[in-house]
C-alpha cells in the first residue's frame, strides 16, 4: 500500500496484472490490490479489450483511495506521453525542402493529405503536378505510396506543406532553353481574360496572346475567334525568363 501511494504521489509508473473484463472496462491486479482501468484509459488507440487479459502492463494510478479501495489506473495516459514525444522528435526532424517517402490517407478538395513516417502534410492540388489538375484523384488515391518534398514547416504549429511535382522537372527548368523569341508553336488555348488568351505552349508553361495580338479583325473579348482547347499556332515576341512570362502572337504567326 505504500508502494501504491508513493506511485501515486510521485506520478510514477506501475506494473499491474489484468484478470477481467467487466463492464466498462479492465480489472487488474498489484498484489492483492483491485485495480481497475476504464476502457477509455486503456489505450490511446482502438483494441479489443480481451486482448490484455492476463497480460502485465504498465499504468499510472489516476485515483487512490484505499480506505474506499477505489484504485484506478491509466495505461493511455503513458501511450500518449511516448506518442507525443516521438512526435516532437518527428517534427524536429523535418526540414524544409527534402525528400520523404510517404502515404496518401485521405483526399479532399484541396489536395491530398499523404502521412510522412507519423506526421501529416497536405499536398495542395496545384503543388500535385505541374500541369493544371482538375480533380485530386487524377492525379493519387487514398493508400498510394509517394515521393513527396518538404515545402514549409511549421513545427509549433504541427503544420507542413508537401509537393509532389518533382522539383527537377519544372517546366521552366526543362524547357526554358529550348524555347526562343521568333520560334513558331503549336499551343492550346486554355483560359480567356478581357486581354487576350493564355496558350499553354508544354505543360506548366503559358503565353499570353494580347487581344491585340489574336486577329487581324478589331474583336471585343478572345471568345469571339478562339475556344478554349483549340489547337493554335504562335509565335513568340518575347520572353521574360525570370518572371516567368511569354508574349505572343497568333496573328503573326500566319
Amino acid at each position: 500500500k505504500e508502494d501504491l501511494k508513493k506511485a501515486f504521489d510521485k506520478e510514477e509508473t506501475i506494473k499491474v496484472v489484468v484478470k477481467e473484463e467487466v463492464k466498462g472496462g479492465l480489472v487488474a491486479y498489484y498484489g492483492s490490490i483491485r485495480v481497475f482501468i476504464p476502457a477509455s484509459l486503456a489505450s490511446r488507440e482502438r483494441i479489443d479489450l480481451k486482448t490484455l487479459l492476463g497480460k502485465e502492463i504498465e499504468v499510472r494510478l489516476t485515483e487512490l483511495d484505499l480506505r474506499n479501495r477505489k484504485v484506478v489506473a491509466s495505461r493511455r495516459i503513458l501511450e500518449e506521453e511516448a506518442y507525443n514525444a516521438k512526435k516532437k522528435e518527428l517534427w524536429k526532424n523535418v526540414k524544409s525542402g527534402e525528400k520523404r517517402e510517404g502515404i496518401v490517407k485521405k483526399i479532399i478538395k484541396a489536395g491530398a493529405i499523404v502521412d510522412i513516417g507519423g506526421i501529416t502534410g497536405l499536398i495542395h492540388i496545384n503543388d500535385l503536378a505541374w500541369e493544371r489538375v482538375k480533380r485530386v484523384e487524377d492525379v493519387v488515391s487514398e493508400g498510394d505510396k509517394v515521393t513527396v518534398f518538404v515545402g514549409d514547416v511549421d513545427a509549433e504549429h504541427e503544420r507542413v506543406s508537401l509537393i509532389l511535382k518533382d522539383v527537377d522537372k519544372e517546366p521552366w527548368k526543362v524547357h526554358a532553353d529550348s524555347i526562343k523569341a521568333g520560334d513558331v508553336l503549336e499551343g492550346k488555348v486554355v483560359k480567356f481574360m478581357s486581354f487576350g488568351a493564355f496558350v499553354e505552349l508544354e505543360p506548366g508553361i503559358d503565353g499570353l496572346v494580347h487581344i491585340s495580338k489574336i486577329s487581324h479583325d478589331h474583336i471585343k473579348h478572345p471568345s469571339e475567334v478562339l475556344s478554349i482547347n483549340e489547337e493554335v499556332k504562335c509565335i513568340i515576341l518575347s520572353i521574360d525568363k525570370e518572371n516567368k512570362r511569354i508574349a505572343l502572337s497568333i496573328k503573326d504567326a500566319q
